[in-house]
């Protein structure tokens, strides 16, 4: 007997947050889609908190890197990916996006710092995969490799914006 699970509808987004303005403007054909994106977000976000076991995180982030593997298969576990799943059967290029916006909380679990310009441009390049992932999942039609590219300066900014935005914070936890 084959089960499948039960449709799961993400939360939207903190109310007053970026994300929700976002969540607040897209169009309701999608909006469980966007809540996916902004849950997976915050999800990945919780791995680089300063008080979360510093052996548990990366094995969360193999977990999340084997389960983008599985949604470009077809194959996702998640309750959210199975929505991004359910949303665009070929998420292959959402995929990739996803595992940078990984790859960019890898470096930022690590506190790794940037001693040249190129180097915070290649961090910014990653952090800005969760933006392109999502322009392809909410769009429907159009090339999806256009899609990425006019969705990059658009991640790029959000990022840096929350990264001047968390500046206060961060200096309170020594993360800065």
């Amino acid at each position: 007997i084959e089960m499948t699970a039960p449709s799961v509808r993400p939360l939207p987004p903190p109310a007053g947050s970026m994300q929700w303005h976002a969540w607040l403007y897209t169009p309701a054909a999608v909006r469980d889609t966007a809540a996916a994106c902004f849950a997976l977000d915050a999800e990945w976000r919780s791995l680089v908190d300063p008080d979360l076991d510093p052996g548990v995180a990366p094995l969360k982030l193999q977990w999340w890197r084997d389960e983008l593997a599985r949604l470009t298969r077809g194959q996702a576990r998640h309750p959210l990916t199975q929505v991004l799943s359910r949303a665009s059967p070929d998420s292959g290029a959402a995929s990739r996006a996803f595992a940078d916006a990984l790859t960019a909380r890898q470096f930022e679990l690590a506190n790794a710092g940037y001693d040249s310009e190129r180097e915070l441009d290649a961090y910014w390049a990653l952090a800005d995969g969760w933006c392109r992932a999502f322009a392809p999942l909410l769009v429907r039609g159009g090339d999806p490799e256009s899609l990425l590219a006019a969705a990059r300066p658009a991640g790029r900014a959000i990022r840096q914006v929350e990264v001047i935005r968390d500046l206060h914070p961060d200096a309170d936890n020594d993360q800065s």
